[in-house]
């Protein structure tokens, strides 16, 4: 599969450093998104993606209607999409509008084209959280397995299936899982090994995303509040502006591994500038520790 990290690397760039709480992205945080037509759509706090070969969502809303800045695409399609599901067992919260439909790809020559597996990319994911995944996928009035394979891939790789002949009450589940150093994580869908349909039909009906604990060591219990750096991206060195509101007493950098790489800490007044001559180039995690609370963003470092 191919696909482009490059567009979702430079998305979640900011020149504004953002408090934590000012952020949706939260631990409890969850996320309802329903795959189907623009006809049929589920009403916000679901998000819908409507075209199965090109669909894309941006700033993808949270349970509570908030927006959370993750985005995402089908990066490899789907043959279409039908209305043949079922009414999900209430205990799973998932509506009428979204259990009923579905993306669906075939491996035999169906509707025109063959897709043995499609893929969505979730991208401008928090590089030091971990996140979780549960599938729903029904297909009614068939008596055949038609078991889907999910494939789950950030920086470990995780797989789950769920057979989607008359499901009414499974979730196919996937935890823990770290976006790759680009923010993204990947999800193919493609027929499960005990698929016995003859075109090996395999569906995606919604999906359930949930942010799970903070991995690396970082914090998330992080004050209101705005800070400026630039140049971003930077050469050489970055200018920290406050605007006089607080002061910067530390400032640290790590690597997409949550490996601290760089930290400069205050003798007398505020941290105003970082040297980051000495860093490779690529993508790192900033975190500024002022006066009023703990803030945090991305750093671009060019040579």
């Amino acid at each position: 599969m191919k696909h482009n990290y490059l567009k979702s690397c430079l998305l979640f760039v900011g020149l504004n450093l953002m408090a934590f709480a000012g952020f949706s992205q939260s631990d409890r945080t969850i996320i309802n998104i329903d795959f189907g037509p623009d006809n049929q759509m589920s009403a916000a706090p679901w998000n819908n993606v409507t075209n199965a070969k090109t669909g894309s969502v941006a700033d993808l809303l949270n349970s509570e209607g908030q927006p959370t800045g993750l985005t995402i695409t089908v990066t490899d399609p789907f043959n279409s999409w039908n209305l043949n599901g079922v009414t999900a067992d209430d205990t799973l919260g998932i509506p009428y509008s979204a259990s009923r439909e579905s993306f669906y790809g075939n491996v035999g020559l169906f509707n025109g084209g063959e897709f043995p597996f499609a893929s969505v990319t979730l991208s401008n994911l928090d590089v030091t959280k971990a996140y979780s995944f549960a599938f729903f996928a029904s297909r009614a009035d068939v008596n055949d397995n038609r078991e889907t394979l999910y494939t789950v891939e950030g920086h470990t790789t995780e797989t789950a299936t769920l057979n989607a002949t008359r499901n009414v009450s499974r979730m196919a589940r996937v935890s823990n899982i770290k976006p790759k150093e680009d923010g993204t994580i990947i999800i193919a869908v493609e027929p499960g090994p005990n698929n016995n349909n003859g075109s090996k039909f395999y569906y995606l009906s919604a999906m359930r995303i949930s942010y799970s604990n903070t991995v690396a060591g970082i914090s998330p219990d992080i004050s209101a509040g705005k800070i400026n750096v630039y140049p971003n991206p930077a050469v050489g060195s970055v200018a920290i502006n406050t605007g006089g509101e607080s002061r910067v007493e530390s400032v640290q950098l790590l690597n997409l591994s949550g490996v601290k790489v760089l930290e400069k800490t205050a003798v007398n007044g505020s941290v105003e500038n970082l040297d980051v001559s000495g860093l490779a180039q690529g993508l790192y995690y900033m975190q500024v520790q002022t006066n009023k609370g703990r803030f945090h963003s991305k750093l671009v470092v060019n040579k």
